[in-house]
């Protein structure tokens, strides 16, 4: 936010508190410091304590025993346990000179963060590397594979799409909020610990805060975010909430009340010690916004893809199409990641499920024959289902007569 922006909003601010204190909804807001200010025992605690460091503020809304807890592992079986520990899985990182570097650096902010804490107590060291982000920029990752493997998925309800599109109404308000380090903040149990361990020059490491990548994390981090979304609820009766894991929008049908409850909403979440992430943060109210990769306008009761994901998936359809014509050998692989990219137009596109069956049947029959890393022709049957999925699709789609 610009010093202007937080001039404004100031100013818009204390013309409303006058109006909102006296409705009782909500709390009180702090006027001359909207965002709050970190608490600086917080801010040189570890990362994962700092829930727990704020256990009354989790009490007052009886949820300091999920917050203790942390995350428990989930193993399918101990006996698959116990083969995996008897394999080696890997040795220490080893790169080019420069990704060393990138790489050692990211551990160091891990350490001085409490996210990563050296140890000898390691049962299963697990592969880790660099992989670049869609940004070009690039990212430490822990390869959790292995350990999902041997972990029982636990199947929660998240809300997406459809659940917007419920409860959107004409002329709804929209802020998107988006937590920062979002699985970092929850505690890994020490029965957990050993499991995800890694190697990095003859050192081993292990995450004590939950981390990307492992299958149950999504779960473990909604369980705790679900606790502080119902008391949201609950002080502002009028507001609509609602959660992707870390992607948070508030919808209100006026304007100047969703921009003070956006802030009173921030501020409350950190006194939970949960920080925003600015960059992709929309505090300020609009009926026009982006929200789980679709283009929402509460106007006009519409949604659609926006221009530029249209125009990526077109460009990834005409290739695929391109090898069709050519009758070119394609991996297995790349047809999987389109079939993921196609899938994303079943909220949209009715007909997109009947087409993605066929190819889904295909890709399957080619696993059974051979194997992921197999490759295979794309027939003009198949170059015509991808092209139905992804270029028929309306460019926006009338909420009301869905």
């Amino acid at each position: 936010m610009t010093q202007t922006q937080l001039i404004s909003t100031q100013k818009t601010l204390s013309e409303l508190q006058s109006q909102h204190s006296s409705s009782g909804d909500g709390q009180v807001f702090n006027e001359k410091n909207p965002f709050g200010l970190e608490d600086a025992d917080l801010k040189n605690s570890p990362v994962p304590d700092r829930l727990t460091a704020k256990a009354d503020q989790w009490n007052k809304i009886e949820s300091t025993a999920e917050i203790i807890d942390g995350a428990h592992p989930n193993w399918v079986s101990l006996e698959a346990l116990h083969q995996l520990e008897s394999i080696q899985l890997c040795g220490s990182y080893h790169e080019t000179p420069i990704q060393m570097m990138e790489y050692q650096n990211q551990l160091k902010k891990e350490i001085a963060s409490g996210v990563v804490v050296e140890t000898n107590n390691i049962r299963i060291p697990n592969p880790t590397f660099i992989v670049s982000r869609p940004d070009g920029k690039l990212r430490k990752i822990l390869d959790c594979r292995a350990i999902n493997s041997i972990t029982r998925l636990i199947k929660f309800k998240m809300d997406g799409a459809e659940h917007i599109k419920q409860i959107l109404e004409r002329g709804d308000f929209a802020t998107i909020l988006d937590l920062q380090d979002a699985f970092h903040y929850i505690r890994v149990s020490e029965q957990h610990l050993p499991y995800f361990g890694f190697k990095f020059l003859n050192k081993t490491y292990t995450y004590r805060g939950l981390l990307f990548g492992y299958r149950n994390s999504p779960y473990h981090f909604n369980k705790t975010l679900t606790l502080a979304l119902r008391e949201i609820r609950g002080r502002w009766k009028k507001l609509k909430i609602s959660n992707q894991i870390d992607d948070i929008i508030l919808l209100h049908l006026n304007k100047n009340q969703l921009k003070l409850i956006t802030i009173q909403v921030i501020q409350y979440l950190q006194s939970l010690t949960w920080k925003r992430q600015q960059k992709k943060c929309r505090i300020y109210p609009s009926t026009t916004f982006i929200y789980l990769g679709w283009k929402w306008n509460s106007i006009t009761i519409q949604v659609k893809v926006p221009q530029a994901r249209r125009k990526m998936m077109k460009s990834n359809i005409k290739q695929q199409i391109q090898l069709t014509v050519e009758r070119q050998i394609t991996k297995l692989k790349s047809l999987t990641a389109l079939i993921g990219k196609l899938n994303y137009l079943r909220f949209q596109f009715v007909n997109a499920s009947f087409y993605l069956k066929f190819l889904n049947h295909n890709k399957s029959q080619a696993i059974i024959k051979g194997g992921w890393n197999c490759k295979l022709h794309i027939n003009k049957q198949k170059a015509w289902v991808i092209y139905s999925t992804g270029f028929r699709e309306q460019r926006s789609t009338d909420l009301d007569n869905w």
